[in-house]
């Protein structure tokens, strides 16, 4: 007599320096995250756990098997029967600029000082557009607003 048992297949996750929320879309019944203090240890047993019937789902082949080892890896997994859903990396978030932008009046201003950095410091630039009510700004805020200074500020 045999007892044949079905086991389920899985969708295992895979990712290294990357946070788990990243997987949870994905319907993955098992997530593992490596970082450079693990040495990769979660792979191994990423690998040690897959079955035939599994679907390993990474955002990509350089965090499962960097450099060389990725054909070793594909050769690995397709003798398994292992299934690689690879999926897209997501967009990282624009960068938003700051909500405390220069306003038409003191770009104007400012742009008549700006550009002749011999004649006026960045910190009397500044003060300038504090005296007259533009506000405060430092000056990375004010390079990214009016763009690099020609000349260069001292």
């Amino acid at each position: 007599m045999y007892i044949v048992a079905m086991i389920k297949s899985e969708r295992v996750g895979y990712g290294y320096e990357r946070p788990d929320r990243d997987f949870k879309a994905h319907n993955c019944d098992l997530v593992v995250i490596d970082t450079k203090a693990s040495k990769r240890v979660g792979r191994l047993d990423v690998m040690h756990r897959i079955r035939k019937g599994d679907v390993l789902v990474i955002y990509s082949w350089k965090e499962l098997a960097p450099g060389a080892l990725k054909a070793h890896m594909v050769d690995l997994l397709n003798t398994v029967g292992v299934t690689v859903e690879l999926l897209d990396i997501p967009a990282k978030p624009p960068v938003k600029p700051s909500r405390r932008g220069l306003s038409d009046e003191a770009k104007s201003e400012a742009l008549t000082m700006w550009h002749e950095p011999t004649k006026f410091s960045v910190e009397y630039i500044q003060n300038h557009l504090a005296r007259k009510g533009h506000g405060n700004y430092s000056r990375n805020q004010l390079n990214y607003a009016l763009g690099p200074p020609s000349g260069g500020h001292e």
